[in-house]
């Protein structure tokens, strides 16, 4: 146990979770290797959420923006919606491997062993309370800016388009890019089955 956490925290610390790994494996969803992908998750999400409050952010859909009311607007609401929904379920993840790291900190024998676990610890409660607080700042920004909350986009097919600029065009292929960021974030969670396992 005290090596495979030690090759647990090296793991984690020399990775930059530059790619999200589809967990297809047990070994990738339980154990060590289970606990990295997991972290991963994290990581990518807390980006992609960041990504989202940046868009959620932009004027043009604001009340007042020349886009608000827009299908691109009904897009930006769904990838705010989508993003916090996804956001709370890596964090339900994440919180319960900790509440079983810690039963094995405290069971742990030896004094390394226990330093190794709470160092994880402290990683797991700071991307928890990261993605907490970047969706409250999402979804109170989207609410200030009057795209949360709204009637679902299919319930309105007569959506006006945006007048067509660079700009448009550019917030129109983030949007599309973070839409499916969050929906491939929502199969990694998926494919925990609802928790972490140590074996």
């Amino acid at each position: 146990m005290t090596q495979e956490f030690t090759k647990l925290i090296r793991q984690i610390s020399a990775s930059r979770f530059d790619y999200l790994s589809k967990a297809n494996s047990p070994e990738e969803r339980t154990g060590a290797m289970g606990i990295v992908t997991l972290f991963a998750l994290a990581s990518h999400t807390l980006t992609t959420m960041t990504g989202t409050l940046a868009i959620v952010s932009v004027d043009h859909f604001g009340v007042n923006g020349g886009w608000h009311g827009s299908r691109l607007c009904a897009q930006v609401q769904r990838l705010a919606e989508l993003s916090v929904q996804v956001s709370a379920s890596v964090e339900r993840l994440v919180g319960m491997a900790l509440v079983d790291l810690h039963a094995l900190h405290v069971s742990g024998q030896d004094a390394v062993e226990r330093e190794n676990i709470e160092e994880i610890m402290t990683t797991g409660t700071i991307y928890i309370e990261s993605l907490s607080n970047v969706s409250v700042e999402t979804a109170n920004l989207a609410r200030r800016q009057g795209i949360w909350g709204r009637r679902p986009a299919m319930s309105q097919p007569s959506l006006p388009s945006a007048e067509f600029s660079p700009e448009l065009a550019q917030a129109e292929e983030s949007v599309r890019r973070l839409i499916g960021q969050i929906i491939e974030l929502e199969l990694g969670v998926e494919q925990f089955g609802g928790r972490w396992v140590m074996s």
